[in-house]
């Protein structure tokens, strides 16, 4: 089940900020409603459910959560490999540069050139 969000501030009776604005389980005159929030062309639009419904929405977006848990859990996985790859890309292009220098090339343009010797 979701979380209850608290609409209201502890008795002031003024409207509080929204803790869970995408969805929430609110009980009202002794009936459990779902809600839910969406933006739909840049306006945000609610849906109420209740009964059987409101069970079925609730867990449908229960999977979508656990889903999008899933693959972000798979994307900073990849991220941090991606991160490892690039460090030792880093790492053998510098072994390379330092060797390619010592052996008397330089970069022109981000190409290698032998550096002429000396005519004498």
């Amino acid at each position: 089940m979701g979380a209850v969000a608290n609409n209201r501030r502890d008795g002031e009776g003024e409207w509080g900020i929204f803790q869970n604005v995408n969805m929430a389980w609110i009980d009202r005159n002794g009936r459990r409603y779902y809600y839910r929030s969406k933006r739909l062309n840049g306006k945000v639009k609610t849906e109420a459910f209740s009964g059987r419904r409101a069970e079925v929405e609730a867990q449908a977006d229960e999977r979508a959560r656990a889903e999008r848990g899933v693959k972000t859990a798979l994307l900073e996985e990849e991220s941090g490999l991606e991160a490892e790859l690039d460090r030792l890309f880093s790492e053998i292009e510098g072994l390379a540069t330092a060797e390619l220098e010592a052996r008397g090339f330089y970069r022109h343009h981000r190409q290698w050139r032998r550096r002429r010797s000396k005519r004498g």
